[in-house]
């Protein structure tokens, strides 16, 4: 959403948002904060069972910890804790969402 925020405004992308189910419009600037925001709570699944509770998560559906999930309320809510390799999402979302996770970090939880 950053870039196309970005060529919005250079006026490369004639489109600065898009319209909502509800009818109501959101710019790109507006959504990147929204996934930035809430990145880590919605996606991360923490090593440990304790801190659950800060985490959008179905503990009783967690197979492997300390990842990062690439779905977010599926139809099929296991899908959203199946382990897939998606490392180029990482590199994507790493400066914005992700800083604090070294290269290293990213690859072990593949």
């Amino acid at each position: 959403m950053k870039w196309l925020a970005k060529l919005s405004k250079e006026g490369k992308y004639k489109w600065s948002s898009v319209k909502k189910s509800d009818g109501s419009e959101i710019t790109f600037d507006t959504w990147a904060n929204l996934i930035k925001q809430n990145f880590e709570r919605c996606y991360y699944i923490p090593e440990k069972p304790e801190d659950d509770s800060k985490y959008v998560i179905k503990p009783d559906t967690v197979n492997r910890r300390g990842i990062y999930k690439d779905l977010f309320g599926g139809e099929k809510v296991y899908e959203d804790y199946q382990l897939r390799c998606n490392l180029s999402l990482f590199h994507v979302l790493k400066n914005d969402c992700l800083p604090f996770f070294s290269e290293g970090q990213i690859m072990r939880s593949q």
